[in-house]
Parts: structure tokens; sequence; C-alpha cells
């Protein structure tokens, strides 16, 4: 939910300070992403399917990277501000989504 709170307030920004600022706290919130959802996966899913997951897991960023030209084509026709906009409240709604209907698994 981080990643999508900081789309939508990059797409409230007015100064390339902020912009800066607000970059640096997306890194920050995607470098903390990756160890927990590998983690979960490792406790939700038996060992013969972890190498499977976590492969799956990994080509999603690739087949993220092949989306982009859906989102140029976005922003061209709704402009920056409104698909980061957009992008933040549909990951918010997954991100809500997710947190009340994924249980963190027992230890």
């Amino acid at each position: 939910m981080a990643w999508s709170m900081t789309s939508i307030f990059t797409g409230q920004i007015n100064s390339f300070g902020v912009l800066v600022v607000m970059r640096v706290i997306l890194g920050i919130a995607q470098a903390a992403t990756e160890p927990a959802a590998l983690s979960m996966m490792a406790d939700a899913i038996p060992k013969e399917y972890q190498a499977s997951a976590n492969s799956l897991f990994f080509s999603a960023s690739l087949l993220g990277i092949g989306f982009c030209s859906l989102g140029l084509m976005l922003i061209e026709k709704m402009g920056w501000r409104m698909y980061l906009n957009s992008t933040g409240v549909i990951g918010l709604i997954i991100g809500v989504l997710t947190w009340l209907l994924v249980k963190e698994p027992a230890r």
C-alpha cells in the first residue's frame, strides 16, 4: 500500500525536489516488499512448489515491463498526474483486499 500512496502523492507534486523525495520513498517501499513477499510465500506454499512460485513472482516484474507501452498510451490519453492517481487508487484497493483476504500463515 506504500507504493500506491507514493503514486498518489507523486501525482500531486509541484516541484522537482518533492519528486525526488517521493521516488526515494518509493524505492524504500519496494526494497521492503520483496523479502516480506518471499517469506510469506515460503510459509504458505509447500516445498515442492516453491521454485515455481518464486519464478512466477520474479517473472511478474518482467510482465510489468511488457505493459509499459500500455502505460505510456494511458499517460498520453489521461496525463501523467491522472495516470499516477489512477494506478495508486487501484493499488490501494488491491492492497486492502489482500490485507483482508490473505492471512499470514502460522509459524
